[in-house]
């Protein structure tokens, strides 16, 4: 009785100790979300703003009076959050709304993805997921408010359709994966490399079945599938056209015009450098894996590799070709996370390893002793990664948001302007979705004539700019000196700031598309045109630091336009809360008497408001 007692114990533990540390991982990540959470990037706000003017009825527009414009990471995201906004719910609680489902999503698709490549669920399958889902930068994109965690759903419930197909042959799993894929490519159309990848390995699959066996029924399945999903692709991209004018959103020309420079190699080399790192924390698993994979689940083995393999590379050999604006915890390359852990899942379970480990410590340790040994090390892995994790604990996004965005998004909100006044910024997000101003985005992403789709020239994008009569510009230039009519001869130009900020293109990473590519000549004389712009239309409001810079003179500072409709308010609004007049900074030591709003300083101005 006593023996039958203690198996039945150790089938009930094997059964629920998978779901112990999927459970434990969630109850982390949902601590960290709640401890950390509550802000969202500014690109977040761009989609909010999108959304927000189509639940309004404005259609797909940046600006309130301006032309349609695709300027969001992700079209899916923004129709669902502008359905989300039609029923009054608020940009946090939408968010957390769709990721908590996405999430919930993700686990279910999971786990029967392990169960397809392995036939079970076991500790040594659960533990890789552990690992994915306790990381600190899981928590950090299903906090952020955008689409990173929708897009990794989408396409590892493609990749779980994928595996379906290969293994069933059946007509709805061949729908089925048109339609997943279809929302792919909604949700971001990067996920094309990623689809054409899926299709080259089930295409020669399918191939290779007609020719060694004569049955067509899988090629077939499988044209049908690409066939219904090119339909619907080419229906959504006839609609695109109707509507916007184009095809290829703004993201691409900004991002990924110049593919031949290969901008991306450097963050994707970080996001694998990470993977391989955390991976490495479970090298006593994979010295135990037993490489002769289970006879259960033999079939298709190379295939299965394959489609976890092939898809991910054309994705990230993609991504080594793009800009990577605003890429933090690398969200761009972040989704294909998942089939590291995927690949590991598999590996370390079909591999026995688990079970191996417990059967050599068993020896020497007996049963009990090889028990507590697997588990001390399933815990030292999580406890490892959680402790260098540890340093990245913080409320990310929320000091820019608090100590320069909000102030001045308030200033501008307080003007009453609204959509008449009109804001001339690198970041589009936050600042105009809070204060309702129009904005005009030098980088381009929400602007169709910025964007680069038709060519043009960097003196030709600083006459649309200030031809468009702005009403406030926030940005590090400074007025040009009295009576300079070229960087050649203004003495501000030849100061610190101006040599080592200004005219470096590397801390302008967002115009490398065009800036990197220009002489020093050049980049002094289109910077001398926007300076002599400021000084002779502008009112020169003040210096307000930019918390964060990547050199620490780097800084903002306030313009607004003399004869604008608002000047007066505005030059009263955003005087409140700059820190010095500019004609006080010395540009060769820009940081002697500067001084940095904090919380304290600015519930001062709140209060004398």
């Amino acid at each position: 009785m006593r023996e039958e007692a203690r198996a039945e114990a150790l089938h009930a533990f094997r059964k629920f100790a998978p779901w112990l540390l999927i459970v434990g991982a969630l109850l982390l990540a949902a601590f960290r979300s709640v401890r950390f959470g509550g802000y969202f990037p500014d690109d977040a706000y761009i989609t909010i703003r999108f959304a927000e003017h189509l639940s309004q009825g404005l259609g797909i527009v940046w600006n309130v009076d301006g032309p349609p414009v695709e300027g969001s990471t992700s079209f899916l995201q923004t129709l669902l959050y502008a359905a989300a906004f039609k029923l009054g719910l608020s940009p946090a609680i939408s968010s957390y709304a769709m990721n908590t489902l996405g999430l919930a999503a993700l686990v279910v698709i999971l786990y029967f993805t392990i169960k397809n490549l392995t036939g079970r669920f076991d500790v040594a399958a659960a533990l890789p997921l552990a690992m994915f889902f306790s990381g600190v930068a899981f928590t950090v994109h299903l906090n952020s408010g955008m689409e990173t965690l929708i897009f990794l759903t989408l396409i590892s419930a493609s990749f779980l359709t994928s595996l379906i197909l290969l293994n069933r042959r059946t007509w709805t799993a061949a729908l089925g994966l048109a339609v997943v894929n279809f929302f792919c490519l909604l949700c971001r159309p990067d996920a094309a490399p990623f689809i054409m990848g899926q299709g080259l390995v089930l295409g020669i699959v399918a191939l290779r079945t007609w020719l060694t066996q004569a049955n067509t029924l899988f090629i077939r399945q499988l044209a049908v599938s690409f066939a219904v999903l090119v339909a619907m692709g080419l229906t959504f991209l006839a609609w695109k056209y109707s509507y916007f004018g184009y095809v290829l959103p703004n993201s691409f020309y900004v991002k990924a015009s110049d593919p031949l420079a290969f901008n991306g190699i450097s963050p994707v080399k970080r996001f694998l450098g990470d993977m391989f790192w955390r991976i490495g924390l479970l090298v006593p698993l994979l010295i135990f894996v037993d490489w002769r994979f289970r006879d259960n689940h033999v079939n298709q083995v190379p295939a299965r590799i394959a489609l976890l393999v092939v898809p991910v590379a054309a994705f990230l050999a993609y991504y080594t070709t793009t800009l990577h604006l605003v890429g933090f915890f690398n969200r761009f390359e972040y989704p294909t996370a998942v089939f590291f852990w995927i690949g590991l899942s598999w590996l370390l379970s079909s591999g026995r390893s688990t079970e191996r480990m417990q059967e050599f410590a068993g020896r020497a340790l007996g049963s009990t002793g090889g028990r507590v040994l697997v588990t001390s090390v399933l815990l030292c892995a999580l406890a490892v990664q959680f402790e260098f994790d540890r340093s990245r604990h913080w409320k990310w996004f929320s000091g820019i948001q608090i100590l320069h965005y909000e102030p001045i998004a308030e200033a501008l909100a307080r003007s009453e302007a609204g959509s008449d006044g009109t804001l001339v910024f690198d970041s589009a997000g936050y600042i105009p979705y809070v204060s309702g101003f129009s904005l005009i985005d030098p980088i381009g992403l929400t602007d169709n004539v910025l964007s680069g789709r038709e060519p043009i020239t960097p003196m030709e994008r600083e006459q649309y700019i200030w031809g468009s009569d702005p009403d406030v510009y926030l940005g590090p230039v400074p007025a040009a000196s009295a009576g300079a009519e070229s960087g050649r001869d203004d003495p501000l130009v030849q100061s610190e700031y101006a040599q080592n900020i200004l005219l470096q293109p590397v801390i302008f990473a967002s115009y490398e598309r065009f800036m990197g590519k220009m002489t020093y000549d050049e980049r002094l004389e289109m910077l001398h045109v926007r300076m002599r712009e400021l000084r002779d239309r502008w009112i020169a409001v003040g210096e307000i630091p930019y918390p964060y810079p990547s050199l620490e003179e780097y800084t903002h500072f306030l313009y607004v336009r003399r004869d604008s409709p608002h000047a007066d308010r505005l030059v009263d609004e955003l005087g409140r809360i700059t820190t010095r007049p500019i004609e006080n900074i010395d540009f060769d030591n820009l940081l002697d008497g500067q001084r940095q709003h904090n919380r304290q300083s600015l519930q001062l101005l709140a209060q004398e408001r």
